[in-house]
């Protein structure tokens, strides 16, 4: 049996007896958590290689920064503190030495960004170059978890969703965009994608979010991974597209439902807001700099779904997976 015959979730449900929960956090979550002192100390690591993640047209730079912005990202949606990021970086020995240089330039360049630490990692000799991010962030008890939606939540987005989408097409099937400013904007999206630190953390602090995850797999796979780790079922009803680009997928004839549902890489952050909640979320929201979109409820049907005047469809938990091409 092949890792393709089981995929990625069939191989961590395979692996999972062999995995220690110390923490609050479980098996299956975006960080793992560890107490000490009082504080719970987060720990992600994310793997990112030239063949699988390198976009045409990115830098070896906007490589480095992207690698470091998925540990940001992950711990953001625990509501953690960045604290440091380490970069472990295998390369062949071919790899001209300033393209190496820019990628632990771009990584901590993102550190600096997102006021974390890089303290450095370790570096090997591999086929092609891979690159790997740890990330440490410190929490309270306010760590918020996949697992804690409950139905009449409200689900929001941090941002919108559908320029990674747009971006996608452009790069990978080579689709045509004359609109010079609306192609800046959709590559943007995916060369220096930007991780909700600040916002992750007021979130948590405040105590307002149920559940959280961060979109990197795309907004159904990051909603069919709430649904399943809480035992609950969503309705969406609102679509979080930019108003420019649900213009464009109009005149263009392109599915907004596609764009916005099966993306990827936004790096927002998709929460369940507590019943009653949420105009006090809106407010911590816009006092870390950053906003809410609500998107719809949880129910308690397990099945995600979307709800328009026009229909209701089923949201497939289509996106990301590794071993599944």
């Amino acid at each position: 049996m092949k890792l393709r015959d089981v995929g990625e979730l069939g191989f961590l449900k395979l692996i999972s007896k062999y995995v220690d929960d110390p923490g609050f956090l479980k098996f299956g979550d975006d960080a793992s958590d560890l107490r000490v002192d009082g504080k719970s100390i987060v720990v992600t690591v994310d793997s990112l290689s030239e063949g699988s993640d390198k976009l045409p047209g990115m830098s070896y730079q906007q490589f480095g920064w992207k690698c470091a912005v998925y540990s940001l990202s992950d711990l953001a949606a625990k509501g953690a503190k960045p604290l440091a990021l380490l970069l472990s970086l295998s390369a062949p020995s071919s790899l001209e030495v300033e393209d190496a240089e820019s990628i632990v330039k771009g990584f901590s360049s993102a550190c600096r960004k997102f006021n974390s630490l890089y303290i450095g990692g370790d570096l090997g000799e591999a086929p092609e170059v891979v690159a790997t991010s740890v990330g440490l962030g410190v929490a309270g008890r306010s760590i918020i978890p996949r697992s804690g939606a409950r139905p009449g939540d409200l689900v929001a987005v941090t941002g919108y969703f559908g320029w990674t989408g747009l971006a996608f097409k452009i790069l990978l099937e080579g689709f045509p965009v004359k609109d010079e400013q609306l192609k800046r904007l959709a590559l943007r999206s995916v060369y220096t994608p930007k991780p909700r630190v600040n916002l992750g953390v007021a979130l948590a602090e405040s105590g307002v979010v149920s559940a959280s995850i961060d979109s990197s797999d795309g907004l159904a796979k990051s909603l069919h991974e709430l649904s399943r780790m809480s035992g609950v079922g969503f309705e969406i009803t609102e679509l979080p597209a930019p108003p420019r680009l649900k213009r464009y997928a109009e005149e263009r004839g392109l599915e907004l439902f596609d764009l916005v549902l099966y993306g990827g890489e936004e790096f927002e952050l998709v929460v369940t807001v507590r019943q009653g909640m949420w105009p006090q979320a809106c407010r911590v929201a816009r006092a870390a700099g950053g906003r809410l979109l609500r998107i719809g409820k949880v129910v308690e049907e397990n099945k995600v779904y979307y709800r328009s005047k026009e229909e209701e469809r089923v949201i497939p938990p289509l996106g990301w997976s590794h071993f599944e091409r």
